[in-house]
């Protein structure tokens, strides 16, 4: 299977190389994870929130 990495299509002919939509070069699906697992919001530990006082 390959996939257009600019409109997520996915083609099952192993002979494409180009999106028949947009001409982008396709990649192999196997390839590459399918979505993003982790995602880190922050540099170091969260702070924690000051108290009013």
């Amino acid at each position: 299977m390959k996939e257009c990495p600019i409109c997520r299509l996915v083609f099952a002919d192993a002979n494409l190389r180009f999106c028949r939509y947009d001409g982008t070069p396709l990649v192999n699906k196997a390839a590459q994870p399918d979505e993003i697992l982790t995602m880190r919001l922050w540099k170091g530990r969260p702070k924690r929130p000051r108290k009013r006082s």
